[in-house]
């Protein structure tokens, strides 16, 4: 693999959107500074939803304005998600409380200014309602794992995010987790074959909860190419898209420049 080619794959690492390694840590700037030290520097800081609020709201948003210049200075790029998640079964209020999570601005403090930027809007999948809503709500970013505990995506479901920008999960997580791997990635398959079909958009994430669990970026590539041999590739400019598209503001505001940190870590 060339220099050049293998510099593309690693922007898998260190652009990580689907990350909750920071939403609970008892010490966030010592996370920061490994992650930083691993060479990544844009982070998704993912929690799940309290009913149309994100789960523990102050400390949410006391962690931004706390801690987004600090960790930006070392060149780690935070940025704001939550990934929906309905408990009580009744998922006729998903609609309405992604609606709402679109909606809403996470105010971050930087250099004496602050600027409202939008959530992600991840909805934890699976469901087949969940599923279902989520493809057809404009408002969604990402279909999160729609093969958990047995779920399946459909055609329809395929074409309905595909018509409504939204990406679609290959979480390596669960395959990591997956008793039956082989079972796994052949539903796998069948998802990005339906997204594929539809012209949709697919992204490969780690899936990240738990420090311990962070992977061999080897590994993680390999899993895609094993998928489809573009996936990897796809999934790096969905994934570079998709931070220009809603964050391009914030960037050009706070100079923060994407190409430049590429060159920092010599990708």
């Amino acid at each position: 693999m060339s220099r050049t080619s293998w510099g593309e794959h690693m922007f898998l690492k260190y652009l990580d959107l689907h990350n909750k390694i920071l939403r609970d840590a008892e010490d966030p700037e010592k996370v920061a500074k490994e992650l930083v030290d691993n060479g990544y520097y844009v982070v998704g800081v993912n929690s799940h939803n309290d009913g149309e609020e994100v789960k523990n709201r102050e400390h949410y948003y006391k962690f931004f304005e706390s801690h987004f210049e600090i960790f930006e200075k070392e060149g780690l790029l935070m940025l704001p998600a939550v990934e929906l998640k309905i408990r009580d079964g009744d998922y006729s209020k998903l609609p309405g409380i992604i609606a709402e999570f679109g909606r809403k601005y996470v105010p971050i403090h930087h250099k004496g200014k602050i600027h409202h930027v939008p959530f992600m809007v991840f909805v934890h999948g699976g469901n087949a309602d969940a599923n279902r809503v989520t493809c057809a709500e404009p408002h969604s970013d990402l279909l999160c794992h729609p093969e958990k505990e047995g779920g399946v995506l459909t055609s329809q479901n395929a074409k309905d995010a595909a018509k409504n920008d939204v990406g679609i999960e290959v979480n390596y997580r669960e395959y990591m987790f997956s008793e039956d791997k082989e079972a796994h990635k052949a539903q796998v398959l069948d998802t990005l074959g339906k997204v594929h079909s539809a012209g949709g958009k697919l992204f490969l994430f780690s899936a990240t909860i738990r420090e311990e669990e962070l992977i061999n970026i080897k590994e993680l590539i390999e899993y895609g190419k094993e998928l489809h041999e573009d996936l990897v590739e796809v999934s790096i400019k969905n994934i570079h898209e998709l931070v220009n598209k809603k964050y391009g503001k914030l960037l050009e505001n706070i100079e923060f420049s994407i190409d430049r940190m590429k060159e920092r870590h010599r990708i």
